[in-house]
């Protein structure tokens, strides 16, 4: 698979139903069955919802049960200069020694899983795939013009 905006995100930032700028935006490292292996999310575009991969069991390799929340290299404002959006780096903090993350989901937190509408999907970046040694994984976005995504 490569990079994608899922086909959700697309209409929902046509409508603006996706606020860069207001939304609590939200991280996960996952696993794909890129490799055979087991317990893993597999990417479709059609997928709408966070509950698509929390519900796969292990595809979320780090972040948490909700995602880690995107801190804001501008404040209070997040930057959105010549329609990139951008964020500060994520850390993803002790993740599991042998885990293996073979991409990341973008997704607006809601409140709830079965409502968070998922944004982005990248494989493929550098850096991608990573077997996790126990420490801490860093999720470091594009410095150039797209920063960590242009729609």
């Amino acid at each position: 698979m490569s990079n994608f905006l899922y086909d959700g995100a697309r209409a929902r930032l046509l409508k603006a139903d996706i606020d860069w700028e207001a939304d609590d935006i939200r991280a996960w490292l996952v696993r794909t069955n890129q490799m055979a292996e087991t317990n893993y999310y597999t990417p479709d575009p059609a997928h709408e919802f966070a509950v698509s991969i929390s519900g796969t069991t292990a595809g979320v390799v780090a972040g948490g049960a909700n995602g880690l929340s995107l801190t804001w290299v501008s404040t209070p404002t997040k930057v959105t200069a010549l329609g990139a959006a951008d964020a500060d780096d994520v850390t993803f903090t002790s993740v599991g020694a042998g885990l293996i993350v073979r991409a990341y989901v973008l997704f607006k937190y809601t409140g709830s899983l079965a409502t968070s509408p998922l944004i982005l999907f990248v494989d493929q970046a550098t850096g991608l795939s990573i077997t996790a040694n126990g420490g801490n994984i860093i999720l470091a976005w594009d410095d150039g013009d797209n920063k960590i995504f242009r729609p």
